[in-house]
């Protein structure tokens, strides 16, 4: 049999323990529960009162083991409350808040569409107090702000520059907001924009267009053209692209590069009277007097195209 944890006991050696092995005694659990020491004494050997000593002492043991016990107990209970049901409560908190902040935005919408814009500008800041997150209720603000003053102002801005921030993969919202900061002449930010939106959707022609023209307008022509190519070079059968570029390479004087791109529209469509045009004004501005003619005639007496026979 063998001794369990009696040598915590202070003043009990080997011998002792072994002794009270013997009678059956072998751990502190053991010598708490003992009730009769004389019985005891008797036949292990060892004294009643050193034996009652060391009884108090399993005793105490045995208590402060089930107390820390316990306390160990109230420790998972708390930490089990504040992984779980904690964080629990504060998603019930969250969803709960969002559904009443999606509940402020949709009756802000409804009273903007009536033309009533105090109070829906009264439930969009309801709704951005209840989500902050929410960039549709700062976006929503900011256009009601803007119709409520007339104008553009910080604070239309600053609450449109938060809904980017929120919604930072929107490319609608960073084409609007380059609109809004070219309007203000802030033509650095709104090309900034600009690029933002092209680069999340660099195959729509008109994002690259909103670009292009306001590089243009602030002399910037050689960025222009490179935005230009860009696109072309994703959308090789794009007219409208295709002749921009043309029309910018032709403003620089750029008169052979331009009439590359006119005659690629053509190719798309020899019915493109205005490419047409474009290619003879180049021509004439090199001196090609008579392909130019010929390129005016196509322009204002465009051939029909043929039809095939049905079968």
């Amino acid at each position: 049999m063998r001794v369990k944890n009696l040598h915590r006991i202070p003043g009990l050696n080997q011998e002792y323990a072994t002794k009270l092995e013997h009678t059956g005694l072998c751990s502190l659990k053991d010598l708490a529960k003992a009730s009769d020491l004389k019985s005891l004494s008797a036949s292990s050997g060892i004294l009643v009162d050193l034996l009652a000593q060391w009884r108090n002492f399993a005793q105490g043991y045995a208590a402060a083991s089930q107390y820390w016990l316990k306390a160990g107990l109230m420790v998972v209970i708390i930490v089990t409350l504040v992984l779980v049901a904690i964080p629990s409560w504060f998603h019930r908190q969250a969803r709960r808040l969002a559904i009443e902040s999606q509940r402020a935005l949709i009756h802000g919408t409804y009273f903007q569409g009536g033309v009533d814009l105090r109070n829906a500008i009264t439930q969009y800041r309801k709704a951005i107090s209840l989500n902050p997150n929410s960039f549709e209720a700062h976006y929503m603000l900011s256009h009601a702000l803007q119709l409520v003053k007339g104008d553009v102002d910080d604070e239309v801005i600053a609450e449109f520059r938060e809904a980017i921030f929120l919604n930072p993969d929107a490319f609608n919202l960073h084409s609007e907001f380059g609109q809004i900061l070219d309007e203000k002449g802030q033509h650095g930010e709104a090309i900034a924009e600009y690029r933002k939106a092209v680069a999340l959707m660099p195959n729509d022609a008109d994002l690259v267009k909103d670009l292009t023209q306001a590089l243009e307008k602030n002399g910037r022509y050689e960025e222009a053209i490179a935005e230009y190519r860009k696109a072309v070079a994703l959308m090789p059968d794009n007219t409208d692209l295709l002749i921009s570029l043309g029309d910018t390479l032709e403003k620089n004087g750029r008169y052979e590069e331009a009439i590359v791109e006119y005659r690629k529209v053509i190719a798309l469509d020899n019915n493109f009277a205005d490419a047409h045009f474009h290619l003879a004004e180049a021509l004439e501005k090199l001196g090609r007097s008579s392909e130019a003619k010929l390129e005016f005639d196509e322009a204002y007496h465009p051939k029909p195209q043929l039809k095939s026979n049905p079968r």
